[in-house]
């Protein structure tokens, strides 16, 4: 009798890690169209790119308002991420020996795909440079021949959530001091750093990626 009731426990174990480790049918839409950046029905897809080699050694990394990664940079490189319409708070991260935080505010609409730029500042390697791709100005354009030109990274997140746990309390004092240099920050600073929902492409619009 013990042990058939340890056989069942181990066999209870086994479905239970084996359910939480395969991704549901709705996770893999949303992993496919993270990937095709076509946003999938009632969501929007938010992409990230880094279109420039310099320290390419610095590892930027993406979380949302919950702490949760969300996607990682390495050298030319850009990243999906799928998100439900509406408002957000994402903070890039950049990490050398100590970790600075740039706010940028996404206020998204379901269909649309965002594109968001980063680059890294000069001599400076836990700096990060963010700016928004709007619509309307000649970024926009360009931004379809960014992501052509750098690799997609994998959406495999869980060295990104590992560093992230490890570093959580260093990560919260640097999304702190972004915040206070978004408020102390005028109008052109933040505008740079928001997304609006006019500002996302159509199905038909992102067939060049």
């Amino acid at each position: 009798m013990r042990v058939s009731m340890l056989s069942t426990y181990a066999a209870c174990l086994f479905c239970v890690s084996l359910a939480m480790s395969t991704p549901t049918e709705a996770e893999k839409r949303e992993e496919s169209a993270a990937e095709s950046y076509v946003a999938p029905n009632g969501k929007a897809v938010v992409v990230l790119v880094r279109n420039r080699a310099l320290l390419g050694s610095v590892k930027f990394r993406v979380v949302d308002q919950k702490r949760r990664c969300r996607g990682m940079l390495k050298g030319r490189s850009h990243s999906g991420m799928v998100i439900k319409p509406g408002k957000h708070k994402l903070y890039i991260l950049a990490a050398k020996r100590v970790i600075q935080a740039e706010r940028v505010d996404a206020k998204v609409t379901a269909g649309r795909t965002y594109i968001i730029e980063t680059r890294p500042r000069a001599r400076m390697k836990e700096r990060v440079d963010v700016e928004t791709v709007r619509r309307g100005t000649p970024r926009f354009d360009e931004a379809t021949h960014w992501i052509a030109g750098t690799k997609s990274i994998s959406r495999d997140l869980t060295e990104c959530t590992q560093w992230v746990a490890k570093k959580s309390s260093k990560i919260s004092a640097a999304i702190s001091a972004a915040e206070q240099e978004w408020e102390m920050s005028g109008d052109f600073y933040q505008n740079a750093r928001t997304l609006r929902p006019q500002d996302g492409r159509t199905k038909k619009e992102i067939v060049d990626f």
